[in-house]
């Protein structure tokens, strides 16, 4: 029943392993639940546009003619990559790389399913 916002009405009676019962469709808690699920789905879905828009955007910026291209490229590579990437290289260093993009839980891109 994940998913699905019900509840179960009856009795059991424990000793006889004996009950009548029953799950009844709860509307008030589904169009919540509905309603903040479309919430949540539409959050990340504009975070989905925004990140093709980001990507395309670089990429159109990719495609520039060669010299402009190589022109970027060597720019960054000198003050990106030797500049911010690699760290401690001096005595007792570690060598670690940092990654490109800090990846963290977003508690808006999770989707919860509840039983009721």
């Amino acid at each position: 029943m994940n998913g699905v916002c019900v509840m179960w009405r009856g009795w059991i009676d424990l000793e006889r392993l004996d009950g009548v019962g029953c799950l009844e469709y709860d509307e008030k808690r589904a169009a919540e639940e509905d309603a903040l699920l479309r919430d949540q789905l539409e959050r990340y879905n504009q975070r989905v546009r925004d990140f093709d828009e980001k990507q395309r955007a670089y990429r159109t910026g990719a495609t520039q003619p060669p010299h402009l291209n190589h022109h970027h490229h060597h720019h960054h590579h000198h003050h990106g990559h030797h500049g911010h990437h690699v760290t401690g290289t001096g005595a007792g260093a570690t060598g670690t790389i940092e990654p490109h993009l800090t990846h963290r839980q977003d508690p808006e891109m999770e989707v919860r399913l509840r039983a009721y």
